[in-house]
């Protein structure tokens, strides 16, 4: 992990770090994604508040010799109470592999490119957030 939520005071210096991240071509590993929230994103993200983890991808699981079935993986944070959402941006996502991280269908959305993404983001975000309000914490 790269980055850390904790190590920023506010919105925009988070946002201007990110903005300084490269983009890593190569495998996907969706898996250790969800570990890693897991063990140093979630424990560490204010109480009271409804927990969200957003997986966000163009590919599908690289497989190799340690990778971790999508499901066993995503467990740990649904038990924890995150709601996982996956969104999978172009042709190369497999729907089959989102749809095994997260609860229910409602909670994947594909989108065949990066505008088409924010095109029905807004709507996607309102209503998890709709969703979200009405869950207990």
């Amino acid at each position: 992990m790269q980055i850390k939520f904790r190590d920023y005071a506010s919105t925009n210096s988070f946002k201007a770090a990110v903005d300084r991240l490269r983009h890593e071509r190569g495998r996907t590993r969706i898996d250790k994604a969800l570990q890693v929230a897991t063990r140093e994103v979630f424990p560490f993200a204010r109480k009271g508040v409804h927990q969200i983890a957003f997986v966000i991808t163009d590919g599908e699981q690289t497989q190799e010799s340690d990778t971790k079935d999508l499901k066993v993986a995503s467990e740990p944070l649904r038990r924890a109470g995150v709601q996982v959402l996956a969104l999978g941006v172009g042709s190369g996502v497999n729907p089959d592999e989102l749809r095994l991280i997260v609860e229910k269908d409602e909670d994947v959305l594909i989108a065949k490119n990066f505008q088409d993404l924010l095109d029905r983001v807004g709507s996607f975000i309102k209503a998890t957030c709709y969703l979200a309000g009405k869950r207990r914490v």
